[in-house]
């Protein structure tokens, strides 16, 4: 099916919104509004960044690149969404992992294309991808190693249209001189303390191997306080060697990253991986687990990174004892994993790949209209407190347990099931 080339009128760039939960929700609001701020800036788009949840109030000014609105709407009623799309008509409305958003689609102005960006990479997302394509004129990935399963779920529903894959970007800061030091390895692991998806709990037996191997070493944690986790370091400890940074500004962490050696990628599930771009550019080395995920289309193994085999911190810690015990090795990786970021995922190029995109897409043929609104607001689902629910609780949380403390079965999950 051809896409012909989105047509505006006059010299103006077309009108294009992101929809998304909130302006800091996880990586997805930042990554949205850095690839606004490109299009406008160096396409002439007229961008829009809508937080469906979020207060207050808009920015309304031309010199506001892009326009900032958000629109405080409650999580069980976005229907006021349709509201603003009729007075701020849209050439194109890209959605980001706004489930919320569900009921209003097939209510959308017949005139703005729709697409889908998909965040995650998990069973449960790409099904919530299938469910809402019938009201899509194209659907967007922010990785190749799950765009495949998309396109074929996707085909056996009928779906037509494009599936591309655009990898995220960001704006670097200036990165500052690296010098090779034999002071104490700067371990680094940032993000949200989350032991199934992100392995939490994975940070501390590392550590303990690293330390068991000879390698002198200190652990930061950006994103918050565990105590589980906290607990762990005690029994093993560590704890002298652990700094926990709690959760800082975005901003902040381009300057944690640069005083870092090595950045922990301990996700089990990890569908891009903006915090790994975001060390990498500051010269910060990733070792990640090798499973199927956004980092293995980010880093070059052996070259910007290490992989370590999933579920074996003895494993991941040699990685850090090979550049512990190889500074020269570690400065240039640190090199490599710089120019890597700054030459392959930035704020541009990603604004590129998607005006490539976004430019060649038409109204897709077979996408389904219901004219008006939603006659019911997507109200959301009533708790089952009986017995049955609570058993189903209990034995979920024990599977949740065991699957916190072993890499290799979450990440199969994560990829299959959850």
């Amino acid at each position: 099916m051809s896409h012909p080339k989105l047509e505006t009128e006059g010299v103006a760039g077309p009108r294009v919104a992101w929809a998304v939960h909130r302006f800091t929700s996880g990586g997805i609001g930042p990554v949205c509004h850095y690839a606004a701020k490109e299009l406008a800036l160096r396409h002439g788009w007229r961008t829009t960044v809508v937080a469906l949840h979020e207060s207050p109030g808009e920015c309304e000014t031309d010199s506001c690149q892009p326009r900032m609105v958000a629109l405080d709407l409650p999580e069980h009623d976005t229907t006021p969404f349709l509201d603003w799309l009729e007075s701020n008509p849209q050439d194109i409305v890209i959605t980001n992992d706004v489930e919320t958003l569900a009921p209003c689609m097939p209510h959308f102005p017949k005139g703005t294309l729709h697409v889908i960006q998909v965040h995650d990479s998990g069973a449960r997302y790409i099904a919530a991808t299938a469910r809402n394509s019938f009201f899509a004129d194209g659907i967007i990935c922010v990785a190749e190693h799950f765009a495949g399963k998309v396109r074929e779920t996707l085909k056996h529903r009928g779906f037509l249209g494009p599936v591309a894959a655009v990898h995220n970007g960001a704006d670097f800061p200036e990165i500052p001189p690296r010098p090779i030091h034999q002071d104490a390895l700067r371990l680094l692991f940032m993000g949200r303390m989350d032991p199934l998806v992100k392995g939490t709990f994975d940070l501390a037996e590392i550590l303990h191997a690293s330390i068991s191997m000879g390698v002198d070493c200190k652990l930061a944690i950006a994103g918050g306080f565990c105590d589980r986790l906290n607990s762990r370091f005690k029994r093993l400890q560590l704890s002298d060697r652990v700094e926990w940074l709690g959760r800082i500004p975005h901003e902040k962490c381009y300057e944690i990253a640069a005083a870092s050696d090595i950045f922990m990628m301990t996700s089990r599930k990890e569908p891009f991986g903006m915090v790994t771009i975001e060390a990498m550019a500051m010269g910060c080395v990733p070792i990640a687990w090798d499973v199927d995920s956004g980092t293995l289309e980010i880093i070059v193994p052996g070259e910007s990174g290490l992989l370590a085999r999933v579920g074996s911190p003895k494993n991941f810690a040699a990685a850090i004892n090979k550049l512990d015990k190889d500074r020269d090795l570690l400065l240039s990786m640190s090199r490599a994993a710089s120019l890597r970021a700054r030459s392959r995922f930035t704020a541009a190029h990603m604004a590129n790949d998607l005006e490539h995109y976004l430019g060649g897409l038409g109204p897709r043929e077979g996408r389904l209209f219901t004219p008006g609104k939603p006659a019911v607001a997507n109200l959301p689902g009533l708790s089952n407190h009986s017995g049955s629910q609570g058993i189903k609780d209990f034995l979920r949380g024990l599977v949740r347990r065991q699957l916190e403390v072993s890499p290799k079965a979450a990440a199969w999950a994560l990829k299959h099931v959850l």
